[in-house]
């Protein structure tokens, strides 16, 4: 997966992430499936905020 720099600090981060903000919306195999597929896709950067500021 491809990094990219957060900022200007040393963090690296992956270019693409799972949101998973509205994911307790969907059954728990429904889920599974969507989180084993992206880190099958090498992507492990989980997104769990509850919501954004404008």
């Amino acid at each position: 997966m491809k990094q990219i720099k957060m900022g200007c600090v040393t963090l690296n981060i992956p270019a693409m992430a799972l949101g998973i903000m509205r994911m307790n919306q969907k059954t728990v195999p429904e889920a599974q499936v969507a989180i084993q597929a992206t880190y099958d896709a090498g992507i492990n950067f989980i997104d769990s905020a509850g919501n954004y500021l404008p």
